[in-house]
């Protein structure tokens, strides 16, 4: 499998099909981003959190229960049933807060909020955040 002029290796080239968004296909035993594989664990739950933003950052926002995705790295989740993307880089559900692929330590996610008019900085009832690291 070939995309844009690219190998994109260990792909089942009679099984993939595109799959959903810019950039992502899948074939029966995972999903690639671009050329590489996202490693999917549970390809029955996987889904596509954010379509968009491939096309801009050539990274994706997807989850399935047992992991979420930010650009070509999983993640585990803590509560996939609460797992929501808040804007930028920053996700959280009902335990933790997460900016890309990192848990943000301490971050309290019942009151944690994305600035809307600057979408890497947040805050929480404790601290302010700047690209997911405490500011004083």
């Amino acid at each position: 499998m070939y995309t844009g002029g690219a190998v994109i290796q260990g792909a089942d080239p009679v099984t993939f099909e595109p799959a959903g968004m810019e950039g992502l296909g899948r074939d029966k035993t995972d999903y690639y981003l671009l050329t590489e594989p996202l490693h999917v664990r549970d390809m029955a739950s996987f889904k596509i959190l954010d379509a968009n933003v491939c096309g801009k950052d050539h990274h994706i926002w997807a989850q399935d229960k047992l992991d979420y995705y930010v650009g070509k790295q999983a993640s585990p989740i803590s509560d996939s049933a609460t797992f929501q993307v808040l804007q930028s880089w920053y996700a959280k559900d009902a335990k933790q807060v997460y900016f890309g692929g990192n848990i943000i330590i301490g971050a309290d996610p019942t009151t944690f909020v994305v600035d809307p008019s600057e979408p890497e900085k947040a805050s929480d009832k404790n601290r302010h955040y700047q690209s997911g690291e405490p500011v004083p």
